[in-house]
C-alpha cells in the first residue's frame, strides 16, 4: 500500500485495472442482452396484439451500431406476415438520432387462448 503521492503511473494503471476492468467486462457482456430484451418485449406486444396468446418460435439479432452512454433506445416491431398460427416480425432498435442500433428477425407461434379475457374485463 502506498500513499497517493508515492504512486507511479504503473501503480495507478494496476489499481485501475483491478477496480475497473471487472466492471467493464460485466457491462460489455450484459448490455447486448438488455438490447435484445427490449426487442423481445416489443416483439411480445406485437405478436400478442390480436389478443391471441403467442410465443416466440425463433429470433435472431444483428447489432448495427453501438449505443451511447445515457442514450434512450426505442424499439419498433412490425408484423411482416401472418399465416395460420405463424407470424413473421421485424423489430428495429433506434438510438436518439434515429440511427439503427440493432435489428431482430423473429417468428411467432399462436398457442391459443386469449391474452386478456375481455368478458372478465367488462364485469
Amino acid at each position: 500500500w502506498k500513499r497517493f503521492t508515492d504512486l507511479t503511473t504503473a501503480d495507478w494503471d494496476r489499481t485501475l485495472a483491478v477496480n475497473l476492468r471487472g466492471v467493464f467486462l460485466c457491462c460489455r457482456a450484459f448490455v447486448p442482452g438488455m438490447i435484445f430484451a427490449l426487442a423481445d418485449t416489443a416483439f411480445a406486444y406485437a405478436c400478442n396484439s390480436r389478443n391471441q396468446t403467442s410465443v416466440a418460435q425463433q429470433a435472431s439479432i444483428v447489432f448495427v451500431n453501438s449505443g451511447k452512454a445515457g442514450e434512450r433506445l426505442v424499439a419498433e416491431a412490425r408484423e411482416v406476415a401472418s399465416k395460420g398460427r405463424s407470424g413473421v416480425y421485424t423489430i428495429t432498435i433506434f438510438g436518439d438520432d434515429d440511427r439503427i442500433i440493432a435489428q431482430v428477425q423473429a417468428l411467432s407461434r399462436t398457442v391459443g387462448g386469449a391474452v386478456i379475457n375481455i368478458s372478465e374485463e367488462n364485469e
